[in-house]
């Protein structure tokens, strides 16, 4: 199976007071286009996809256009919402499911197996995780806090480069 893994769409952000709903489009446009080229049997949209928790007609429009695309083009998808998206994918997961779309409305809750969202102090976040690895738990962690990260025994990291970007994993 083919993944095409996308997150944090922000559709209806405005950046300096300017509507950027057009470039929002034109990377639907893309994301569904590179989707079709590369045979993506499901589009992930994971988390943040819209950029409030009460977007626009016109933010709603375009991810709307942009799944009907994609169930159009015989792909499902999976919309995994984030902090701004909770009840407007709510409202819409019986639909979207018919049209091989399936929604959570929030990550799962540590309790669960998922998402922990320590917004105290970097070093609580870092002690937490460290209890957990201690515990011979596989976790993730997504971040952009560099210390954050740097506190970590093990880690997977994306880097930027002229031609796309790199995986590198660090260890202690």
């Amino acid at each position: 199976m083919r993944f095409l893994h996308t997150a944090d769409w922000h559709v209806g952000k405005t950046l300096a007071g300017r509507s950027r709903l057009v470039e929002q489009e034109q990377v639907s446009t893309e994301i569904v286009d590179i989707a079709k080229r590369e045979r993506i049997d499901c589009v992930l949209l994971a988390g943040d996809i819209f950029d409030s928790p009460a977007p626009s007609v016109d933010a709603q429009r375009v991810v709307c256009d942009t799944l009907a695309e994609i169930a159009g083009a015989g792909m499902a998808a999976v919309m995994v919402g984030g902090n701004h998206d909770y009840r407007r994918l709510s409202a819409l997961r019986k639909l979207a499911g018919r049209l091989d779309i399936f929604i959570r409305p929030s990550p799962r809750e540590s309790d669960e197996g998922g998402v922990m969202t320590y917004c105290e102090s970097q070093s609580h976040a870092a002690d937490a995780l460290q209890v957990l690895q201690g515990g011979k738990r596989l976790i993730g962690v997504i971040t952009h806090v560099q210390a954050l990260a740097d506190q970590m025994p093990a880690r997977i990291e994306i880097q930027r480069t002229l031609s796309g970007s790199r995986v590198k994993y660090c260890s202690g």
